[in-house]
C-alpha cells in the first residue's frame, strides 16, 4: 500500500498506541490514494485534538464484507463507504483512525 509521503507527514500516532490518525482534510487523499488497491478500509473512528489530548467522539463506521464478495469488490466498497461518512459526517476540526487491511481475491 502507497500512501503519499505528504499525507504520511500529515499522520499523528495516537499515544495510546491504536494507531494512526489524519485529519479530514489530508484523509479524503488517503482514501484517493487506495482506490484500485485491495486495501480495505475496515473501519474509521473520528477523533477531536482537545488541548489535553486526542478525544475519540463515538462516530464511525464498520464495513464488514459481504458473502461471497471478491476482495477488489470489497476494498472498492469500503472506500466509498469511508468517502461518503467523511463527507457527509465529519466537520474541518476532526481527525479520523483509518483501520486498513489488504486481501486477496482468492476463493
Amino acid at each position: 500500500m502507497e500512501i503519499p509521503e505528504r499525507l504520511q507527514d500529515g499522520a499523528r500516532y495516537l499515544p495510546d498506541g491504536s494507531g494512526w490518525v489524519w485529519h479530514r482534510a489530508d484523509v479524503l487523499g488517503v482514501i484517493d490514494a487506495l482506490q484500485g488497491s485491495w486495501v480495505v478500509i475496515h473501519s474509521g473512528e473520528v477523533y477531536r485534538l482537545e488541548s489535553w489530548g486526542w478525544m475519540p467522539v463515538g462516530d464511525g463506521w464498520v464495513c464488514e464484507p459481504i458473502h461471497g464478495e471478491l476482495a477488489s469488490g470489497y476494498a472498492a466498497r469500503s472506500h466509498g463507504l469511508a468517502r461518503d461518512f467523511i463527507e457527509e459526517r465529519m466537520d474541518g476540526d476532526e481527525w479520523i483512525r483509518l483501520v486498513l487491511s489488504e486481501q486477496n481475491d482468492a476463493a
